[in-house]
């Protein structure tokens, strides 16, 4: 019986990164930065119980507005992560 190998895995490629690509890649530390601003005054007005009493409105939006920060932040962290690897 003859044991055969599996071909070696070929290394994965690293292409280089476009022009639009490289400044979307330095950009997204500050954008980073500045949702993360952000979402601390926003859970910091958020922590103030009198929000929900003086303005049950307001109250929802932040709510609803640190949600979309969340999302905003985990594909930024994605696409940096995506674009430093590359």
């Amino acid at each position: 019986m003859v044991a055969t190998s599996a071909p070696p895995a070929a290394a994965p490629t690293r292409s280089k990164l476009s022009y639009k690509e490289q400044r979307e890649l330095a950009e997204l530390p500050v954008r980073i930065e500045a949702l993360e601003k952000e979402q601390n005054q926003t859970r910091a007005q958020l922590a103030d119980g009198n929000v929900y009493q003086r303005d049950p409105g307001l109250a929802q939006q932040l709510f609803r507005r640190d949600t979309e920060i969340d999302d905003l932040l985990l594909a930024a962290m994605e696409r940096w992560e995506v674009l430093s690897a590359r």
